[in-house]
């Protein structure tokens, strides 16, 4: 802990700032500017007027709802079951992590690539060490494997761990279980 929030009240200011911040990532949109976020906070609190008028910002709301409705829309998937295992020793390429998903609608090779790219601009938002991984050229985007309609049912009863309160294990630190899922899909 450091010495500048050294008392209740320091310390309290700095956990509702904090709070926003969470929030404020786990829901970002693109192009969230941390710096005006806090302009507007300080702003508010000293009372001034805006500096963005209320029809721009709600025009600028609107805008934003509609990105990520859009963004929601383009990648509309029910997935059914998944679970991620690493490749660390791929036949060609850097490593990757691998989703094996099974969708309870069909879906596109194209409808894949964005899940992809989805799956790895989140995870870079959310974990600086996978970052780190891609911006230093060490690892891969996730690679999606399309799971067949009942393919973890299947896997499940060949392996013995269907039924009562057997799970598909959803991530893997290796790739016994997803090997043995590829077996059962052929």
């Amino acid at each position: 802990m450091t010495d500048t929030f050294n008392t209740v009240e320091t310390q309290a200011s700095y956990g509702i700032g904090f709070q926003m911040g969470q929030q404020l990532q786990s829901n970002p949109f693109d192009g969230l500017a941390i710096d005006a976020v806090v302009a507007g906070l300080k702003d508010a609190f000293a009372g001034q007027a805006s500096q963005v008028d209320n029809d721009t910002l709600r025009d600028a709301f609107g805008e934003i709802h509609k990105r990520m409705q859009a963004a929601k829309e383009d990648l509309f998937l029910s997935v059914r079951e998944f679970t991620v295992a690493p490749e660390v020793n791929p036949a060609e390429g850097k490593p990757y992590h691998e989703w094996f998903i099974e969708f309870e609608n069909d879906i596109s090779y194209n409808e894949l690539d964005k899940l992809s790219e989805f799956l790895d601009n989140h995870l870079r938002k959310q974990n600086t060490y996978y970052d780190d991984l891609r911006v230093g050229d060490m690892l891969s985007r996730a690679k999606i494997t399309k799971v067949p309609t009942q393919g973890f049912e299947k896997a499940m009863r060949a392996s013995g761990q269907w039924g009562g309160q057997s799970k598909v294990k959803r991530l893997a630190n290796d790739r016994d279980w997803v090997n043995f899922l590829l077996k059962t899909m052929k």
